[in-house]
């Protein structure tokens, strides 16, 4: 026998129970039931935190949807900008030309240092021998001062009574310059009124004369004129006595005098040549050295010609001393005669 099935009911009780309450609540919602103002109080209420809460629901989903769009947006590799590359490529390239261009400046300043360095050495050596040369030519024309010192004691008796006069001549014009009379410049000098009176006249406002011209042994005060006082004091009063004019008769009988007692100039010739000689080997600069053995050999064959025929006068010849010191000398000394 079949057993009996239990019937089944649909739906069941509680969803039918269920099902009455939700249509009652529709029916009250839409307003086809009449509800009491309580009642319509809360379900305005609740319409209205139901509204609130979409709201809310909706921004929350605007506000997901942004921040993932951002995240997404930022996750994904930057695009290069093509400008932005151009400007960085010139960039580039403008630094790869700057710094090509500062190797070549350290180039060249390195290569012109070298030079400067090469042209300072260069320079320093010829600063080296031109002081070397100075050196040299200062003890050169030490030796000539020296040599033409010594030799101021053996300068020519015509040429001793020329510098002689040359220095009364300056020193007079010296003092007319400083404003002293013609009686007191005649007091201090050997020359005559008349020499005095032309001299004081040209050189009172100025002298004709450079001072600085003017050769060494016219500087001081009378060098030439004391060495040869020192050294032969009798020809110096000689040469005193010889400066007043004399006659013609007294001229005449010094003249037969002499041939007479003709002196030895043999002595005093070889005793100066031998001196001179003696200085030159000492100092180094004669150039002429034979002009002392060919004055030696004239003076011998001139003695045994006035043995045979008699008193002879002749020339003392010196020889010369040719260096820098002495050529100026001579220059400055012939143009104060001129």
């Amino acid at each position: 026998m079949r057993s009996k099935q239990p019937v089944a009911y649909w739906p069941p009780p509680n969803t039918r129970c269920l099902l009455a309450s939700a249509q009652e609540w529709t029916d009250q919602w839409t307003g086809a039931v009449e509800l009491d103002p309580h009642t319509h109080g809360v379900l305005a209420k609740i319409k209205l935190m139901i509204s609130w809460a979409a709201i809310q629901v909706l921004f929350d989903v605007i506000l997901l949807l942004g921040i993932a769009a951002t995240w997404i947006r930022l996750s994904k590799p930057a695009k290069d900008d093509p400008r932005l590359s151009r400007g960085l490529q010139l960039l580039q390239s403008k630094i790869a030309v700057l710094e090509d261009l500062n190797d070549q400046t350290e180039r060249k300043a390195h290569q012109i240092g070298q030079l400067l360095e090469a042209k300072a050495r260069e320079l320093q050596r010829f600063i080296t021998e031109a002081d070397e040369q100075i050196r040299k030519v200062e003890a050169a024309m030490g030796k000539s001062l020296e040599v033409a010192q010594i030799f101021q004691d053996r300068i020519p008796h015509e040429e001793i009574i020329d510098r002689k006069t040359t220095l009364k001549y300056i020193q007079a014009a010296r003092l007319a310059h400083q404003g002293l009379e013609v009686d007191n410049i005649a007091s201090q000098v050997d020359l005559s009124r008349a020499e005095i009176e032309f001299v004081a006249k040209v050189n009172r406002d100025q002298l004709q004369f450079s001072e600085e011209d003017l050769p060494d042994w016219a500087k001081m005060e009378s060098p030439t004129m004391n060495a040869v006082n020192l050294v032969n004091p009798v020809n110096s009063e000689d040469n005193a006595k010889s400066d007043k004019p004399v006659s013609l008769s007294q001229l005449g009988d010094r003249f037969r005098n002499a041939l007479r007692n003709p002196p030895v100039e043999k002595e005093k010739t070889e005793v100066e040549s031998v001196g001179k000689v003696e200085i030159v080997e000492k100092v180094g600069t004669v150039e002429k050295i034979g002009t002392v053995e060919k004055v030696k050999v004239e003076n011998e064959k001139a003695e045994e010609t006035r043995e045979h025929a008699g008193p002879v006068i002749r020339k003392v010849i010196f020889p010369r001393v040719e260096s820098l010191e002495t050529k100026i000398k001579n220059n400055l000394f012939d143009r104060n005669l001129g």
